[in-house]
Formats: structure tokens, sequence, C-alpha cells
């Protein structure tokens, strides 16, 4: 205690009288204390070079019993300290006010790869000084930068790497039944998870529906997606799909395409189909019907006119429907023309038979009568 109060009073008497660095032993030798020595061989050693002096020798340093340096402090000119175990470079914490910067915290290896953490006024930030690259800054405004001093956003990453490493990587490493990786946007109407806002998520191979990819929009609000600007997909609150278009509203339909659609192969479920036109209880119209029908309307029975697809569309499936009852119409129209031809053949067959007798018997009534 004496010792303790001893020294804080020399630190009083250097300070208002400003003794300089030469000042050696203000204490006997014997007191194991030494101020501007390099040499001094006891606990305690304080060297403080002018303003601008370079750093060679420690302001303070702690030995082991044997008279092992353990920690050094080093006063660098008047604008930095160093703590460290061996030489200025060497230290591993330095603290000071460089360039002008209201303070400065470094963590230094071998005078090299020194990681700092500086106020810089307008924004805190943290990096290595010798590439003078900043690993992560918060602006004054609370807007917080990954490799970047001014972030446009409250959370702002930069990369510059030609790798395909990714920029930004979430994951959960749980394995339960129910884990997953998400993130979670909510707006001004609420926080609760599941009800209001959005959700991407990713889930386990252990989930109990494992590695699916989803997109989840709580609000009443449509999902969007979109090129150059432009918005190319959409699904609305009803689950009605967009592709090209924005008028998705009629519940009717569920997929709106804006544009060419181009396939190999399309599948239509239907409830009904043609066959009912080869019941024996089907009436099947006459040919002047039909005729009578075209001539009225310009366009088959239970066929839907230009009009009529201009305003409204073509529903494919009750399309194919209707051809193929048109197509068995025909089919049965052509049996019953069939039949009509078979009896025709048959009558005619008839009378060329009997033309044939007929002709037979003229040739002979032609023949001479012998008396």
């Amino acid at each position: 205690m004496k010792r303790l109060m001893l020294v804080s009073f020399f630190f009083g008497s250097l300070a208002s009288t400003q003794l300089c660095a030469q000042n050696t032993y203000p204490w006997p030798a014997t007191g194991n204390i030494g101020i501007g020595t390099a040499s001094p061989g006891v606990p305690l050693q304080i060297n403080v070079p002018a303003p601008g002096t370079a750093v060679t020798t420690p302001a303070f340093k702690i030995l082991d019993a044997d008279g092992t340096a353990r920690t050094h402090i080093f006063a660098g000119g008047g604008q930095h300290w160093t703590l460290n175990t061996g030489s200025a470079e060497a230290g591993s914490l330095m603290v000071s006010t460089p360039d002008g910067y209201p303070g400065f915290i470094a963590f230094t290896s071998g005078g090299a790869n020194r990681f700092n953490i500086a106020n810089r006024g307008a924004f805190f930030a943290m990096g290595y000084h010798d590439n003078n690259s900043t690993l992560f800054s918060i602006r004054n405004n609370g807007r917080v930068g990954i490799g970047m001093t001014s972030p446009d956003g409250k959370l702002a990453v930069l990369e510059n790497a030609n790798s395909t490493n990714p920029v930004l990587t979430v994951r959960n490493q749980n394995a339960g039944n129910v884990a997953s990786t998400r993130i979670h946007l909510f707006n001004n109407t609420g926080a609760t998870l599941g009800t209001h806002g959005a959700s991407i998520w990713l889930s386990s191979s252990t989930h109990s529906a494992p590695n699916q990819f989803s997109f989840w929009n709580y609000e009443n609000g449509p999902i969007k997606f979109g090129t150059n600007s432009i918005e190319r997909v959409r699904i609305d609150a009803n689950g009605n799909v967009g592709i090209g278009t924005t008028n998705i509203s009629d519940n009717t339909y569920k997929l709106y395409v804006e544009g060419s659609i181009r396939t190999r192969k399309v599948r239509v479920d239907q409830s009904s189909w043609a066959d009912h036109v080869f019941h024996p209880s089907y009436h099947l119209p006459t040919l002047q019907e039909v005729e009578a029908y075209i001539k009225k309307h310009q366009h088959l029975p239970d066929v839907p006119s230009a009009v009529e697809v201009q305003t409204n569309g073509l529903d494919l499936g009750d399309n194919q429907a209707v051809l193929l009852k048109k197509i068995e119409e025909l089919m049965l129209y052509t049996i019953e023309q069939n039949k009509v031809q078979e009896k025709q053949m048959q009558m005619i067959e008839k009378l060329n038979n009997k033309l044939e007798y007929l002709q037979q018997e003229i040739e002979r009534l032609k023949q001479p009568t012998n008396k």
C-alpha cells in the first residue's frame, strides 16, 4: 500500500513538474522502481519518449521473479499505448488515436496483420489495418455493413471474390423432426410467426416433410417473381397463378398465361365423355335437322360460335368432348349410309339380273321361227 501511494505521488509529481524521459531513479535502486531507464531490473519500469519519437523502449513492464519480462507497455510518442510481451511492434494490444480518429484499438502479431477496432467518427469499424480492409462496420445511423463501410440498408454484405463460395450462409444444424432453416420477414401488421409477414425456409433431411424449400406469404397479398424490372409470374392470395399477366382475379381458373405455350403433351381430366352417343336411347338428329340448324346458326349444334370463343375463350376438355361427339355422330351417319348403300347394291344386283334376263329374252325372240 505504501509503495502504491508512493508511485501515485511520483506520477503526480511527474505530471506537475513535467519531468523528461531522462529522469531515472527518483527512488533508491533497491526500491525496484525505474523511470526513464532501459534496464531497471525491477517489476515497474516507465519510458515515455518525446512526441514523434520512434517507439523502441517500453514505458512499463512486469517481470517474473527470475527476471523474465512478461508484460510491456509502450508509449508511442503520446499517440498510442501498446500492451504486449515483446517489442513495440510485436504487441498483442494497442490503443491509439491515429489519423485524427477519435479512437483506435489494434491486436497485432509480429507487427503484421493488425486487426483493429476503430471509431472513425461517422461509423464504427473492425478490420485489418495492414491491408486497409474493413470486415465489419456500424454507422451512426444504425446501419451495419459486412465487408463495407457505407451500407445502404440496416444490414448490407459486400464480397469481392471470383469464387463459387456463398456470400451469405444460413444453417440450422439441428436434426429434429420439425427442424428447418428459416428467414422471416415482417411488415407493420404484426410479428406473429405463421400469421404475419412472409418466410423462406428449407426443412431438414430429418423433418417430417424433408428437404422442402418453401416461400410463404402469411399476409393477404401476392407472391411476385420478376426479371429485368418487370413482373413475370404472380401467385395471388387465392392461389391463382399468372404468367405474363396480373389479371388473375377470376377464381374459376387457377392458371392464367398471356402468350403461347409450347409443350409435348397436355392431359385434361374430364368428368364426362361423349360415349353416350352410342347408347341406344340417344336421339341422333337427322341430316335434315342438322342442315336446318347450320342454315340458321352458321355452326354445328353443341359447338360454340366464333363470337362465344372470342368472348369466353375455349374450354379444351369440353371442346374435345364436343368434337368427339360430332365424330361419333358422323360414324352413326356413316353406318346408316352404309346400310342404305348395301340395300341399294342388293336392289341394283337384282335389277341387273332382271335386265340380263330380259336382254336374253329379247335376243331369243329375234331368232327366226322354224315351221
